[in-house]
């Protein structure tokens, strides 16, 4: 699971979920702001972030 979730490879974690359903129920019922972070970080998401530096792209944080 952690290695999905260092991915943020959100089918790999519904996989790897105890409750399947339930996981999947609550990714539908929350709609995150980026297609690549949760509902509760957004462009905060340090997973996220650190993601996108070590592939050499830009990280912005602030509102557009």
């Amino acid at each position: 699971m952690s290695k999905a979730r260092r991915k943020l490879d959100w089918e790999k974690m519904f996989e790897l979920a105890i409750d399947k359903e339930k996981a999947i129920k609550y990714r539908e019922e929350s709609t995150p702001e980026l297609h690549d972070s949760c509902t509760m970080c957004g462009k905060m998401c340090s997973v996220r972030n650190m993601n996108r530096v070590m592939e050499g792209k830009d990280v912005s944080i602030l509102k557009e």
